[in-house]
């Protein structure tokens, strides 16, 4: 699957890019870039941290992976492209997904009646910051 989505990007696909994607898009903790690094390293040594930042940033950037930001405003990076949102838990420093369609319909409902003047909104994420 993240083959595909690689190869659909106009992306060049090496076993590194295939093993980061495999690893975001079978992870529930929003991992950091070190934690990715920490993952590949164990089956691929000879990748760089230089590697897993450049290869997030390009996943990011041709839209096949998303970054959130914690409250330190370190980056996460999240493999799941349907609408959601996020809870952040601030003892934890971790993410839980919140996939909620009224939520969402709300949101576009005000974005569309409150337009914001010289600028076009392509896309919306809210990160609620909170303990549990």
């Amino acid at each position: 699957m993240g083959f595909e989505k690689i190869i659909n990007a106009g992306l060049k696909t090496t076993v590194q890019r295939i093993a980061i994607l495999d690893f975001l898009e079978n992870s529930d903790v929003h991992p950091s870039a070190e934690m990715v690094f920490n993952y590949i390293t164990e089956k691929y040594p000879t990748v760089t941290l230089s590697t897993v930042y450049n290869t997030l940033e390009k996943f990011v950037e041709n839209k096949i992976i998303n970054k959130v930001f914690t409250i330190q405003g370190k980056a996460r990076y999240d493999a799941k492209n349907e609408k959601h949102h996020h809870l952040f838990d601030k003892n934890t420093g971790e993410f839980i997904d919140v996939f909620d369609d009224g939520l969402n319909d709300v949101v576009e409902k005000y974005l569309k009646e409150h337009k914001i003047s010289n600028f076009k909104i392509d896309d919306f994420q809210i990160n609620f910051t909170g303990k549990i």
